[in-house]
């Protein structure tokens, strides 16, 4: 499953592009609940691999939020 998470950091809306195998997608955002509250799940490609989330990233490349987690 690719899916697509909103997520607020310094005071700014991040977008995320992951992966995680179909049957983990409800452990995984949980997870991302635990840690950002204010996580959103915007999107999901049910069935979509991880050369799917891949090209995504690449795709979208020009958008990396270069600063995270400094």
């Amino acid at each position: 499953m690719i899916y697509l998470i909103s997520v607020e950091y310094r005071y700014e809306t991040l977008l995320k592009i992951g992966y995680t195998a179909d049957e983990n997608s409800k452990k995984r955002f949980d997870t991302y609940k635990m840690h950002n509250p204010k996580s959103v799940v915007l999107f999901t490609i049910p069935g979509g691999t991880e050369q799917d989330e891949k090209n995504l990233h690449h795709m979208f490349r020009s958008f990396l939020y270069s600063d995270y987690g400094e």
